[in-house]
């Protein structure tokens, strides 16, 4: 079956199963095919071994992109930094530079101020006054868990340029 197919099958199982004093829940008989497709996906798409180096080259990306956005972490001039590393990193860095303007609240992004707050209503973290390092690499792993993989490839052989 396809996955479509799959997901009506697990929904519609969940639905018929549960309830508020049994909790979700789901059949057997489909708790059982859902474990069968998770040993198969595990043994042969997950961890098997023509992934490996797509594994390796997957985690050098995310790797660089991490270490160059750290490396302009300043709290006393982080934006201008930023700014700065634009002819480096043109792409990468207006669209992190993005990211936080987004998340910060509007009187702190000139103020070289960032820490994370809350969730705003669209689910997105929110940065405000005082920021520490621990608060600008959690908004660095969130920027890169929002990027698609073209994206993050994209961004990496930016850097590789010239």
């Amino acid at each position: 079956p396809n996955t479509t197919a799959l997901i009506h099958t697990f929904i519609s199982d969940i639905c018929e199963n549960s309830s508020p004093t049994a909790g979700i829940r789901m059949s057997e008989e489909i708790n059982d095919l859902l474990n069968r497709i998770k040993r198969f996906n595990n043994s042969k798409i997950y961890h098997h071994e023509r992934l490996t180096p797509y594994k390796k080259y997957a985690d050098l990306v995310i790797r660089q992109i991490f270490d160059t956005l750290y490396a302009y972490y300043n709290p006393a001039c982080l934006w201008d930094n930023l700014r700065k590393a634009r002819s480096y990193a043109p792409k990468l860095i207006e669209f992190f530079e993005k990211f936080l303007a987004q998340r910060c609240l509007e009187s702190n992004v000139e103020g070289n101020d960032l820490k994370l707050l809350s969730r705003n209503s669209n689910g997105n973290e929110t940065y405000a006054t005082p920021y520490s390092e621990a608060i600008y690499i959690q908004a660095i792993l969130d920027y890169i868990a929002g990027m698609t993989d073209r994206f993050a490839i994209t961004v990496h052989n930016e850097l590789l340029q010239y």
